[in-house]
């Protein structure tokens, strides 16, 4: 494990960790301002109590922060448009957009995720997996994939974390000087499938109308036969268009 530090963070960077996650959680009591990654991942964890698929070369991080329980919400949509900034930045010649809440799709496939864990005293962790140089396939991906060098671009996992810190930084303070609402727009503006027709899957059934972006507090807002229904958790799919 090598200690160092990036702008104004602590930065443990590790050979092996089970869940860079669990060892930010672990550290918790002691750091306030850190960041973990790890060159390999052996227990990789995703929403929903899905196991994140580790590859070598891909980005395992997780930042560890005081910040408040009740703005935890607006972290999902502070990191996903961060991560989509970065990739964009790195990827000018690509179709970069966010599919609710918080994945980044390159050209339509999913290129990361994002896991947030609150912890006590006012701090949490956010755990960040970016697809660098491959991506999972299979029959139990649910939505197709891609990484940065399947789509042509060679860059290592430290430097494309340094890209990330950056922009972070930079949409947090939007956040802080301007509150969820500016968020809210930049994070629209790059949404996909706004204005079409979409298909979310929830844990028992599936709902399919007209997404009309989101409301104050992040929550899906869907059209459904002349009727306005909100979801705070689900899987978008969109709908294919017929040529």
């Amino acid at each position: 494990m090598q200690i160092k530090n990036l702008n104004s963070w602590k930065w443990l960077d590790y050979n092996e960790l089970e869940s860079t996650n669990d060892e930010a959680l672990r550290l918790s009591e002691n750091e306030d301002k850190l960041i973990v990654t790890s060159k390999v991942q052996t227990k990789g964890k995703g929403r929903l109590g899905r196991k994140w698929e580790s590859f070598d070369g891909n980005l395992f991080m997780s930042i560890l922060m005081t910040w408040s329980m009740s703005e935890n919400n607006a972290l999902v949509f502070i990191i996903s448009v961060a991560l989509q900034q970065t990739v964009k930045k790195i990827l000018p010649q690509a179709n970069v957009k966010i599919k609710w809440p918080n994945d980044v799709l390159v050209n339509d496939k999913k290129i990361s995720g994002i896991l947030i864990e609150a912890r006590e005293q006012g701090k949490v962790v956010i755990g960040i997996g970016v697809n660098i140089k491959k991506s999972p396939q299979g029959e139990n991906i649910i939505y197709p994939t891609t990484s940065l060098f399947e789509e042509g671009i060679n860059i290592d996992r430290v430097d494309f974390m340094k890209n990330f810190i950056s922009s972070f930084e930079e949409i947090k303070d939007v956040y802080l000087k301007k509150g969820m609402a500016e968020i809210i727009k930049i994070w629209q503006a790059e949404a996909k499938g706004i204005g079409e027709k979409i298909k979310i899957k929830l844990l028992n059934n599936e709902k399919i109308g007209v997404f009309k972006g989101i409301d104050n507090n992040g929550r899906l807002i869907l059209d459904i036969s002349d009727n306005t229904e909100v979801f705070n958790a689900g899987d978008v799919f969109f709908t294919r268009k017929k040529n």
